[in-house]
Formats: C-alpha cells, sequence, structure tokens
C-alpha cells in the first residue's frame, strides 16, 4: 500500500475488508494447489522419445514452398495492417500517440485486429518452417524484420516477443537436429535479448504523452511509470478481493463465451457488437473506477484468473480452473517437445510449437484472463486449420512454377 500510494496508481492496494480477506487467501493457496495437481496428472514421454531421436533429412521442395507461401500471405496481410495504420496515423515516430491511436482502430471497425492477427500467424508458420527447411530466406527475412518494425513503433510487446522467441527457440532447434554444438551462453543471451526488448517496449509506451495535470495523482517519471503499469495490471490479490466482495450472482460461463465469440467480429460488419464484452465488462464491473471516461477500452487491466473463475462459478470454479489450466499447461509443453522432432511437418507441430512459445514467452496471459486465452487457443486450432491448407495448395502452385530440376527432393505434405 505504501509503494501504490508512492506511485500513484489508478487502483492503490488500500483496500483491505477484512471480512473477505483471509477467505480470499486460503482459496487461492488452495487453487495453486489444484494447478500443481493438475500439471502433475499429466504424464510425459519425452525423455524416451528425445533419445529416440530420427536422423534429420535434407529440406525438401514442398516443405521450402510451404515455406515461402507462409511468408506471402503473411506480407499481404501484414500490407494491409500497414495500410490501416497509416490510416489512423499510427505510423509515426510518437509512440505514445500510436499506441492510443492503434487502440481506437481495434475498437473501431475491427479489421486492424484481423490482419495483425493473421499477419501474425502465417508469419509465426512461415518462422517454424525454418525448423524443416534450415533457413528464412530473403523474403523471410524481409517479411520478418518488416513485421518487426510495424509492431515495435504501436509498441506491441506480445507480437513482437512472440516473433523474437520462436526464431531463437527454432534457431537453437535446428543447431541440435543438425547436430552442432549449442553454446548455453548465447541461448541465454539470446532469451535475455528478448526480454530486454519487452521491457523497454514498456518504456518506450510512454515517449511522446501528453502530461496528465491530475492534482491528485503524482507525476511519474519515465523510469517509473511502467513499475505503475505493471503494478496495476497484476494486483491480482486485491482483484479477487474486490471480485469476491462485489460478485452478488455467477455468470456461470458468460463472460468467456463473450470473449470467444466477440473478439474477432469486424465491427464493420457487426455494428452492434458490443464495447463492453467479457473481460472488458467484468473488469467494469468489479474496478469501475479503471474504466476510461470514455467507455472506450485501449486497455484492459483485468480481474485475473481467479477473479474470471469466480464471478462465472464460484469458489468451486476457481478449483477446478486453476486444475485444468495446471493440466493444459503441461499437455501444450510435451506435445511440444513430442512434435518438435517430427520430420514432417504437420499442422499439431506448428500448433502446439506456437503455443509453447505463447506460454513461454508470457505466462501472465492465462493469468490475466481466462476467457481471452481460451479465445486464443480456440482461434489458433480453427484457423491454423484453414491456413495450412491455404499454405499447402499455394506451395504446390509454388513448387510447379518453381525451376528445380525433376531429381529434386520432394514429398506429398498431408493436409490436416
Amino acid at each position: 500500500p505504501i509503494l501504490d500510494a508512492q506511485i500513484g496508481l489508478r487502483y492503490p492496494a488500500t483496500v483491505y475488508d477484512p471480512a473477505n480477506f483471509l477467505y480470499v487467501q486460503i482459496l487461492a493457496t488452495l487453487s495453486c494447489y489444484t494447478f500443481v495437481l493438475g500439471y502433475s496428472m499429466v504424464k510425459s514421454r519425452t525423455g524416451r522419445l528425445l533419445m529416440e531421436q530420427a536422423e534429420e533429412m535434407p529440406p525438401t521442395s514442398s516443405v521450402i514452398a510451404a515455406q515461402r507461401a507462409a511468408f506471402i500471405i503473411g506480407g499481404l496481410f501484414l500490407l494491409m495492417m500497414i495500410a490501416l495504420l497509416i490510416e489512423f496515423n499510427a505510423l509515426t515516430l510518437n509512440f505514445a500517440d500510436n499506441r492510443q491511436n492503434y487502440g481506437i482502430a481495434q475498437i473501431s471497425g475491427g479489421l486492424i485486429t484481423l490482419s495483425v492477427g493473421i499477419a501474425s500467424l502465417f508469419l509465426f508458420m512461415g518462422i517454424m518452417m525454418m525448423r524443416w527447411t534450415h533457413r528464412l530466406g530473403k523474403l523471410g527475412w524481409m517479411v520478418s524484420l518488416a513485421y518487426l518494425t510495424v509492431n515495435v513503433l504501436v509498441t506491441n510487446r506480445s507480437f513482437v516477443g512472440t516473433e523474437l522467441l520462436l526464431f531463437v527457440l527454432t534457431y537453437f532447434l535446428v543447431q541440435n537436429r543438425l547436430k552442432r554444438k549449442i553454446s548455453p551462453v548465447k541461448y541465454l543471451l539470446a532469451l535475455t535479448g528478448v526480454v530486454v526488448v519487452g521491457v523497454g517496449l514498456t518504456f518506450v509506451r510512454n515517449i511522446g504523452a501528453n502530461e496528465i495535470d491530475d492534482p491528485n495523482r503524482p507525476q511519474l517519471n519515465a523510469a517509473v511509470a511502467p513499475v505503475a503499469y505493471m503494478a496495476v495490471t497484476f494486483d491480482m490479490s486485491e482483484l479477487f478481493q474486490e471480485t469476491v466482495k462485489k460478485t452478488n450472482s455467477f455468470e456461470f460461463g458468460a463472460s468467456w463465451l463473450e470473449d470467444i465469440f466477440y473478439t474477432y467480429l469486424p465491427r464493420s460488419v457487426f455494428p452492434d457488437k458490443p464495447v463492453k464484452y467479457g473481460v472488458f465488462r467484468v473488469q467494469d464491473q468489479v474496478i469501475p473506477s479503471l474504466t476510461p471516461e470514455s467507455g472506450l477500452f485501449t486497455s484492459s487491466y483485468p480481474i485475473g484468473a481467479w477473479g474470471e473463475a469466480y464471478i462465472n462459478f464460484g469458489p468451486l470454479g476457481v478449483l477446478l480452473t486453476l486444475f485444468g489450466l495446471g493440466a493444459l499447461l503441461k499437455f501444450l509443453y510435451t506435445r511440444s517437445l513430442e512434435l518438435v522432432y517430427d520430420r514432417k511437418v504437420n499442422w499439431p507441430s506448428i500448433l502446439f510449437m506456437i503455443q509453447y512459445a505463447v506460454l513461454g514467452l508470457n505466462p501472465t496471459n492465462y493469468m490475466r484472463s481466462i476467457g481471452q486465452y481460451l479465445f486464443g487457443l480456440i482461434y489458433l486450432n480453427v484457423v491454423l486449420w484453414g491456413s495450412l491448407r491455404l499454405i499447402l495448395g499455394m506451395a504446390n502452385v509454388l513448387e510447379a512454377m518453381s525451376p528445380a530440376p525433376p531429381q529434386a527432393a520432394s514429398e506429398v505434405i498431408q493436409a490436416p
């Protein structure tokens, strides 16, 4: 509370309700044990599989063509994203204005969210295919660097971090598969670089921002502002207490369903799409003081996994939700390691590798909001299926146009 008062949080941790504090702490502690229980119940076969790994195959023309197709499609949607950002004046050297205008663009027609999501998906698939092609190629480097530049300008930490982490993981995986010596120091330095970039984007978000004249709020310098942002964003204990205190009836999954069905519905096609839904609606219900005066959410301060589980299904829901999260994370982790040594490209490999990278980069994704995380899982499963079929269909066209000699290695990639 003393620190919160000094840095001037919009929701300081001075809220202390002795009536439910002990109850909340006990329930949260028990849920951590159920999380561990769920994690430990999923068995892993990775140790034996890694020992029995098969010899690496040389890149085939089919896989190379599939990677090129992924970068071409990703590049086209990246151009669409750039055009939309220019329209909303979100590609300037003023990071604060870029971030604000980018948030406004997300709640307008919805096309910006769709374009960045699809561009990211195809780009990530192209990067991961480096595991089988052993290279990015000129097109891959061009699209990857353009994507990185655009998302740095709008300080999109999650997309920037995921791209960098996928590249680091895939690069060192290729070195391992080619039986080249891997330096632990280089690996740790690369991962540290990803973290530094993420922290750096947190700092630059406020560059160019207008000063807020609020006598009741201490003025923060650029070095302290990120601390305040992180503290108000991840104050799970206080938000859980507030959720318990303000929950009069349970939602039985309604907020999670809203996150799943509303998030990527373009407002230009569905003009009646609500502004407050899912994570934003329950946030407004529990901590309305964090809702902007305009009512338009350009950032979120979710009530957390514990709060969302409680407001939907009560105390039993908290225990079961954390149990399910533990089991899911162990499943994704083990499947990533099992399939990462598959010599053929298949959609489970790509799906689980994406999830592994996202979870490894930022585990607070699922701790901040279950609804948004569930949406992400469903989105990847559904969109990836169609995306991979599109890539493989386009790969066949590119391969037919390739001047490769008849004796060049080729194989049929099975579509899901």
